[in-house]
């Protein structure tokens, strides 16, 4: 069974991409609304469709695309999810106008006739909303309710004679019950429905490719245990405040299964470089030492290309990093993922460091390490390792000081926008999610200050004042970034597993077991706060 999904732009599409492709045992095929027409995508190889949920409403045309093509001329079985829902509803005379109450990341119980995609189902059940907009098929006589709230909200439904089915909630959502059985249950009436005009095959793409060839590694890597756990704050200072780059990932924060290691180097080693990328004008620079070149090359590709794919001489270096790219990817970049492109930087839009050669602090085991990559053909590792280690014994204290600079007097901030605008924003954000243009809506703004102060002794009173398990100091080709985060956006470790820690949805632990559960309780019974945190699991 083959699966097309008509992608509406939606940030979950792929997490229903990722159920049906495990339950049909192939991939599905996704394509977005406004990438082919009907008539192309009618030569694709598929036996069913599913509509994606996605921004906006389903009478407009750049919002559904040629979803309105596929509910009202192809005949294939399709389960519209959300927009897909109302897109079914609205195209067989239905209507879908705003509900009473925008509902996004919130709990619902579902009532259902427990036919269709609901057999085999209890009733009701836990599902996941997030809509602003709601179907009415009252006046529909083609189409007939299958799902609701208790206060009356079509959940589902059914065409009486096509097989086209809908669901307002998201099945794929972490918190709906269920999900899984909702979409065998189309994947099985789908069988049916196409009866014999096709033999399914459940073989996976993988598992009928040929493995790939073993490469020898490109690249060793040299370490070396100081036998204790030196003061980063001090051997940054030491080594690196003057160089024109450098990077420092500090956990200034160190909580168990938080926060362990910190990471610091420069580029003055002789497999080092930096990156600095213009991304209108596809221009990334290149300074190595003793050579400088640019280069016509997005970001992204040059960093695949050169990606360590390959390490050999790493079994017992036990560090989440083993040397590579360190920086920042600005948000300029979403124009090379498929966004548009509304301002530019008055900086690069993405600047790395190769780091060849730099320092790990296991803070957990109290350890220091050196480390050093070379070429797999090299003459084994070079004298880097011991003068560094001798450097290291010398390392003095630094003294806990004001941040270093000439700035007299209070610092004058200014706000890009007046007080007006920002609230006028709020309101423009808050009809974005009446009309069902967005779930969420991450209103930021940019707030600006000249001071005369060095970055590095500024960071040294922020790692101090508010220490982060995720904080950061890097410095690159003249440009400083300083950062002391509480939460991990994303990591993806070598086995392929993928992990999150964010702050939404979460609270300061209290000072006692009690404390802490009293806490929790009161997260977990606040609506709001599950509603935040369910937004980013999904």
């Amino acid at each position: 069974m083959i699966t097309l999904i008509i992608d509406n732009y939606d940030s979950f599409t792929y997490n229903l991409f990722q159920y049906v492709s495990e339950l049909n045992g192939q991939e599905a095929i996704v394509v977005k609304n406004d990438e082919l027409t009907l008539e192309q995508l009618s030569a694709l190889d598929f036996d069913n469709i599913l509509i994606s949920p996605g921004p906006g409403h389903p009478a407009i045309p750049r919002d559904f695309g040629v979803c309105t093509d596929v509910i009202l001329k192809l005949n294939r079985p399709t389960l519209g999810v959300c927009l897909g829902h109302q897109g079914i509803a609205h195209l067989n005379g239905g209507s879908v106008t705003r509900a009473r109450e925008p509902r996004h990341g919130r709990v619902s119980k579902v009532y259902h006739s427990a036919t269709g995609l609901f057999e085999g189902i209890p009733s009701p059940f836990e599902v996941v909303r997030y809509h602003s907009l709601s179907a009415d098929i009252s006046g529909a006589a083609d189409l007939v309710p299958t799902a609701w709230t208790a206060d009356g909200v079509l959940m589902g439904l059914v065409h009486h004679t096509r097989p086209l089915w809908g669901v307002q909630f998201h099945p794929e959502s972490i918190c709906t019950e269920f999900g899984h059985q909702i979409l065998r249950n189309f994947r099985d009436m789908s069988h049916s429905s196409l009866g014999e005009r096709r033999v399914m095959s459940t073989v996976r793409v993988s598992e009928a490719e040929p493995p790939m060839p073993a490469h020898e590694p490109q690249w060793r890597v040299n370490y070396r245990a100081m036998g204790r756990l030196l003061d980063p704050e001090a051997v940054f200072h030491a080594l690196y405040a003057n160089a024109r780059s450098a990077f420092w990932l500090d956990s200034s924060l160190v909580r168990p299964g938080l926060s362990r290691f910190s990471f610091m180097g420069d580029a003055s080693g002789p497999r080092s470089e930096v990156l600095l990328y213009n991304s209108a004008e596809r221009r990334l620079k290149r300074i190595r030492p003793g050579c400088e070149d640019e280069l016509s090359e997005s970001i992204f590709d040059y960093l695949s290309r050169c990606a360590i794919s390959g390490l050999a001489g790493a079994d017992g270096l036990r560090l989440p990093f083993r040397g590579g790219h360190v920086g920042y990817l600005g948000y300029e970049l979403k124009q090379e993922c498929g966004g548009d492109a509304p301002h530019s930087a008055g900086y690069p839009d993405a600047a790395m460091i190769f780091a060849d050669r730099f320092l790990a602090f296991d803070h957990d085991a109290g350890e220091t390490w050196l480390v050093e990559l070379t070429r797999n053909g090299d003459q084994g590792p070079t004298d880097w390792l011991e003068a560094m280690a001798a450097r290291l014994q010398t390392v003095e204290p630094v003294p806990r000081v004001a941040a270093a600079g000439s700035q007299k007097g209070p610092v004058q901030f200014r706000l890009r926008e007046n007080r007006k605008t920002y609230i006028d924003n709020i309101h423009r954000a808050l009809e974005y999610i009446r009309a069902g243009e967005s779930y969420e809506v991450c209103l930021t703004t940019q707030i600006e200050a000249n001071v005369a102060v060095e970055g590095l002794s500024l960071y040294s009173v922020l790692r101090h004042t508010n220490p982060a398990p995720f904080a950061s100091y890097l410095r690159l080709a003249g440009l400083e970034v300083i950062s002391a985060s509480p939460e991990r956006f994303v990591m993806v470790d070598r086995g392929g597993r993928v992990e999150a820690k964010p702050i939404k949805g979460t609270a300061k632990r209290g000072l006692t077991p009690a404390e802490d559960a009293q806490i929790a309780a009161d997260l977990e019974a606040d609506e709001k706060s599950r509603s935040e945190n369910l937004m980013i699991v999904d």
